[in-house]
């Protein structure tokens, strides 16, 4: 059976020169209450209105951000809630847990809209891609599958891990699927071929465990969830501060890497106990992660540092930003859900004058921060707009291929074929997106020659009224 997509919109490239992240705070709006046990998952829908809450007694909760109250509460039938996923495109909430259903739900009410059986075994990760068109899944019985989410129909098996599967998420647009699993592996899988491309064991270490990753596209990072086990050095030491007596030492630590060539940036330390959760803000210049210490820790990306830790009141297993990176959200054996509203200073945009340039270095950065926070919600006109105010300020080839992307998803196969020929020209020849520019331009080509070739072959006239057509005398055949 081929695979059908819908048309994904493949990432944006988002190298702009680097500037070191705004200092963020970050204020508690409250603590909400309603979860019926401790908080496993948590997600934002596409709007940001509202937050979802899944509990280990397998309730779904939704919460209205701005007022911070409960609106309903439903049963997700699933036994636990394994894992938890938003569609940026269609607002749809996928869950999924030990009965290996996955349910679709509309996120304002709660409304289940269709459910299909995945597995035979409980599912631990779930991921769309950016179309909304495809959602893969993994958990216990170590096999990868996509499914097209409107129909529940199969599309793909992916087999090679050797342990649970605990994160999934789409890479390169669609084409890519990444998974990580307790084999202490991360793989890359090609989708279209359907066969795996790279395998990677994070540690050499004998032990430990890898809880997962979190992927950014907009930072072109990814972070991995290591607990490493090593053994100590001159004498006993304490396992994870738990009080147990040993000659191995427990390291909790986030680790950061290039998502295109895989290679380690650093490693972000600060964590005591496992690492049950970790989130990128939507233009992946803060990470938050929580853990069995008790605590919420967010870091600045580009100074590989912490910009604030909270000590909260238990165990924390989930956390999320909201899709437009104005709220932060955790949760845990509390059961409660804490809510941070997060701020950050922006840099006025210069308007009447021409403004030295570094200023416009700045106004260019800022608005392409905010192309992409339209591009990922949908808004493809007014990421367009942004895009190439950029461009016109600061000219770098890879915001062409930003404008193509836009145009392309509006359906302006013209204006995106020459933009795309232009991303292509201009382009150093190590350019990693200049082959799947001249795969898409190759596309467009095709389907503005089919729109020609349907032109001139279709009649010329006027359709005949049926009855006076009935009317004429038949012709004879020659």
């Amino acid at each position: 059976m081929p695979l059908r997509f819908a048309v994904a919109a493949l990432p944006l490239l988002l190298s702009l020169p680097a500037a070191a992240a705004a200092q963020a705070s970050f204020t508690l709006k409250g603590e909400l209450e309603g979860v019926s046990g401790g908080v496993r998952q948590l997600a934002f829908s596409a709007d940001g209105k509202r937050l979802l809450a899944a509990d280990d007694s397998a309730m779904v909760t939704i919460f209205d951000v701005e007022s911070r109250k409960s609106v309903r509460s439903f049963p997700s039938r699933h036994g636990f809630v394994g894992a938890m996923a938003v569609s940026l495109t269609s607002g749809l909430v996928a869950t999924s847990g030990k009965d290996g259903f996955i349910r679709l739900w509309e996120p304002a009410t709660g409304k289940l809209l269709r459910e299909f059986k995945a597995s035979g075994d409980p599912i631990f990760a779930l991921a769309f891609d950016a179309g909304g068109g495809a959602l893969a899944s993994g958990g216990e019985d170590k096999t990868l599958r996509i499914h097209d989410p409107d129909t529940g129909i199969l599309q793909l098996e992916l087999k090679g891990h050797e342990d649970t599967i605990r994160s999934v998420a789409f890479a390169d647009g669609g084409k890519n699927l990444m998974s990580c699993a307790s084999d202490k592996t991360i793989r890359l899988w090609d989708v279209e071929k359907r066969r795996e491309k790279r395998n990677q064991v994070e540690r050499a270490s004998e032990f430990g465990d890898l809880q997962g990753f979190a992927v950014s596209p907009a930072a072109g990072v990814f972070v991995t969830l290591a607990r490493e086990l090593k053994r100590a050095e001159g004498g006993i030491r304490t396992l994870g501060g738990r009080g147990a007596a040993s000659n191995v030492v427990e390291d909790n630590v986030l680790i950061l890497r290039d998502l295109a060539s895989w290679d380690e940036l650093g490693r972000l330390e600060g964590h005591l106990r496992t690492i049950h959760a970790a989130a990128f803000s939507p233009d992946g210049a803060l990470l938050a992660s929580v853990s069995d210490d008790q605590a919420l820790l967010v870091w600045d990306r580009d100074a590989r540092g912490k910009l604030v830790a909270y000590d909260l009141p238990d165990k924390q297993y989930a956390v999320a930003f909201s899709p437009d990176g104005k709220w932060l959200a955790s949760g845990g054996d509390d059961k409660k859900v804490h809510l941070y509203a997060v701020s950050r200073p922006e840099k006025p945009r210069q308007v009447a004058e021409a403004p030295p340039k570094a200023a416009v270095l700045g106004d260019s950065k800022a608005m392409f921060d905010q192309g992409h926070r339209e591009f990922n919600l949908g808004h493809f006109a007014e990421a367009l707009t942004l895009f190439e105010e950029a461009y016109k300020q600061k000219p770098l080839p890879r915001l062409l291929y930003n404008i193509g992307q836009c145009h392309r998803l509006l359906g302006n196969l013209e204006p995106a074929k020459r933009v795309y020929r232009a991303f292509i020209a201009e382009s150093p020849g190590d350019e990693p997106m200049v082959p799947i520019a001249q795969e898409k331009l190759a596309e467009i080509e095709t389907a503005l020659k089919a729109q020609t070739n349907a032109r001139e072959s279709a009649p010329s006239g006027l359709a005949q009224d049926k009855d006076k057509q009935a009317s004429q005398p038949e012709r004879k055949k020659k």
